[in-house]
């Protein structure tokens, strides 16, 4: 299923329907795959951070961080902090002519495109450099602090 709303115009759906020159149409599917993307990438770092303070805390003090209520809180805020984001940068930047056109490079395969003006390619590049830059750091820090812990009590480990 995710790969149906993430690759819509690989499978050629919008063949189905004709060129639509309405900018809503195209800009809710360019926001439905920033916001999964994004979403995926916070998961990447929610998943570390798991790891993490499985590594490092008791199992009683793990059982009180990671209660039912916790991972639905953030399982929530996984959505919704993107949306808080992308929606102003979507919607109140102004009109930035999303629109959908043939693809004239696969060979007459029938395939669409989707195009938006550079100003919000630009705001979208910039955004998704900060969270995709953030997300691999705060990673990457937390595989960094396990892997310092298996290194101090490898004799642990090893026995």
């Amino acid at each position: 299923m995710v790969e149906l709303i993430m690759r819509p115009r690989k499978y050629r759906i919008y063949e189905l329907i004709s060129l639509i020159s309405d900018d809503w149409k195209p800009q809710l599917e360019y926001f439905s795959l920033t916001l999964i993307k994004n979403s995926m990438l916070l998961g990447y770092v929610i998943v570390a951070f798991n790891r993490f303070t499985t590594l490092y805390n008791h199992n009683n003090l793990l059982k009180m961080i990671w209660t039912p209520t916790v991972i639905y809180t953030i399982y929530l805020f996984e959505w919704i902090a993107p949306c808080s984001i992308l929606i102003p940068l979507f919607y109140f930047t102004g009109n930035h002519n999303f629109s959908y056109f043939r693809n004239s490079a696969d060979g007459g395969g029938g395939g669409i495109l989707l195009r938006a003006d550079s100003k919000f390619m630009n705001l979208d590049g910039l955004q998704d450099f900060i969270l995709t830059s953030a997300c691999c750091i705060l990673s990457t820090a937390c595989y960094f602090g396990i892997l310092v812990h298996f290194l101090q009590n490898r004799s642990v480990f090893v026995s």
